[in-house]
């Protein structure tokens, strides 16, 4: 391998890159070659010695317990990553309840309470009837009638308090 002081500005680049070092396309040659020759530096620091059981009162390198926790992290992120990878037992498909069928052009009403007529109960009521509206239209009409009111900030109405609404919605929605 090349000295970085040998190597063009091609090749630092190449190596800067590899390296992971921040801004490398703006540096400048001398300053790649600093910023390599620093990360080549560290890299040798960081080695850990190999020690033998036998000697005693042996110095431990101070990056030595760093090093090893770092690879323990990174061993159990690989095992994680391989166990999420594995298909898991597959979950046996109990009973569900079907829901009746939606034709085309009804709208699922969201039940939330008995006494609660939404806009989408009406529409499914009218489409019943021969009247074929959707949602966007209704919606549409409701708001250029002025005398429709929303009690609610969704179209929902209360089926026994506001009978003379739910009545007059019908009405403008069939015309």
């Amino acid at each position: 391998m090349k000295k970085y002081e040998e190597m063009n500005s091609k090749e630092l680049r190449e190596e800067a890159k590899g390296n992971h070092i921040k801004n490398w396309w703006n540096l400048k040659k001398a300053d790649m070659v600093k910023a390599l020759n620093d990360i080549k530096n560290t890299q040798t620091k960081m080695e850990v010695p190999v020690v033998s059981e036998n000697v005693e009162n042996t110095e431990i390198h101070p990056y030595a317990e760093m090093i090893h926790e770092i690879n323990d992290k990174l061993l159990k992120k690989e095992k994680e990553q391989k166990e999420i990878k594995k298909p898991k037992n597959k979950i046996k498909k109990s009973k569900v309840e079907t829901v009746s069928k939606i034709t085309k052009g009804m709208i699922a009403p969201k039940v939330e309470d008995e006494n609660i007529v939404t806009l989408g109960m009406i529409l499914n009521d009218l489409s019943k009837e021969g009247y074929d509206i959707k949602g966007t239209k209704a919606r549409r009409i409701l708001r250029k009638a002025a005398s429709i009111k929303r009690p609610f900030k969704t179209w929902k109405w209360d089926k026994e308090e506001h009978k003379d609404i739910i009545n007059e919605v019908k009405a403008l929605l069939t015309k």
